[in-house]
């Protein structure tokens, strides 16, 4: 692989482009709430997940330098690997958490609720990012992140029009999705490095331990787990409901919203069974993230149909797939240069 290669690899990394499509999809979720959801207006929204999604990733990286650097698997990223500085770490964070809020009133006209909200999303997201693995309770840590992206949401929402009934259960999903996932996927998938780091995470404080064929997860902590699933699904199920009571036009959507409860149940289950492998527990878990976010857009899309939901959903699952393709191209790019190396030593002899 070349040099601008290498950079373009280094670049991704260092902006954890595969998440972006989450942070994209989340105004996209807050517009389609309200009546006349694609507008121009939410054209501000959509450039702004741009430097959230800065303060959510680079800072969170920047924050957590130290624990990183003890876990094999983040070896490669530029902060770790020290190709990126936390100096220019640093001003590409301040630069994103100002932009925001110069480009909103000049956009869009000056507004002290919407700058209000906006500046809930980023101090939220902010405040777990730097404290969310060292406070004394971490699930309001989760919490705090959780607030972030759901208030991202309304104010995606308040940039349009004002937020209907609809906005207010999509915000609602999105905090609880957020909770779950930080706390239970995200916790676990980390608590080897976390837990020999002296990390508090939410795993840790409910006494998930590492062990040799994967997390020792409590049935206190499993109990948290499903506590919050269930508050979930419940809480994203009752809009659908709502909506159904309003018109039966709403068909689509129900079925659409039974398909990814389903597989957000099964998934959970088997991302939470010891007896399994922890590659088939990851891959679980990653189904149960993309069946969450699935829940999430059938309830903001709910005037629209199931389809819709599911464009949504491509929007999260892209960025991710193209990160599996390219890393696999890379891998075989570096295998057969490591094989031609070989050869043209070979020949010289």
């Amino acid at each position: 692989m070349n040099r601008q290669h290498e950079a373009i690899w280094r670049l991704g990394s260092f902006f954890r482009l595969p998440l972006f499509g989450w942070s994209l999809s989340l105004p996209l979720i807050g517009g389609l709430t309200v009546p006349g959801g694609m507008s121009t207006r939410l054209t501000v929204a959509l450039i702004i997940a741009a430097p959230f999604h800065v303060v959510l990733c680079v800072l969170n990286d920047l924050a957590d330098i130290e624990l990183d650097r003890g876990d094999p698997r983040k070896a490669g990223r530029p902060l770790v690997s020290g190709a990126v500085s936390p100096k220019t770490a640093t001003i590409v964070v301040v630069v994103a958490a100002i932009l925001p809020f110069v480009l909103d009133p000049v956009s869009l006209g000056l507004s002290g609720r919407r700058w209000f909200v906006l500046l809930v999303a980023f101090i939220a997201t902010a405040v777990y990012n730097v404290k969310g693995k060292r406070a004394r309770i971490p699930p309001l840590m989760d919490l705090s992140q959780g607030i972030g992206a759901g208030a991202f949401v309304l104010y995606s929402a308040m940039v349009v029009s004002g937020p209907t009934w609809i906005t207010w259960g999509a915000c609602i999903s999105v905090v609880l999705f957020i909770v779950l996932l930080n706390g239970a996927h995200a916790g676990l998938r980390d608590l080897t490095s976390d837990y020999a780091f002296g990390a508090r995470t939410t795993p840790i404080f409910f006494g998930a331990r590492p062990g040799d064929n994967g997390p020792t997860i409590p049935g206190r902590f499993s109990i948290y787990i499903w506590l919050l699933e269930g508050t979930f699904i419940v809480t994203a199920s009752l809009w659908i409901a709502l909506a159904l009571m309003r018109s039966t036009s709403y068909w689509s959507s129900a079925i659409a919203m039974g398909i990814f409860v389903i597989g957000s149940l099964g998934s959970l289950y088997l991302a939470l069974d010891s007896s399994r492998s922890m590659e088939r527990r990851y891959l679980a878990a990653g189904v149960q993230m993309l069946c969450g976010v699935g829940c999430i857009t059938t309830v903001a899309t709910i005037r629209f149909g199931g389809i819709v939901s599911v464009g949504i959903l491509a929007v999260v699952l892209i960025p991710l797939a193209v990160k599996r393709i390219a890393r696999a191209i890379r891998v075989i790019w570096r295998a057969g240069h490591a094989e031609a190396q070989e050869d043209s030593v070979r020949s010289r002899i």
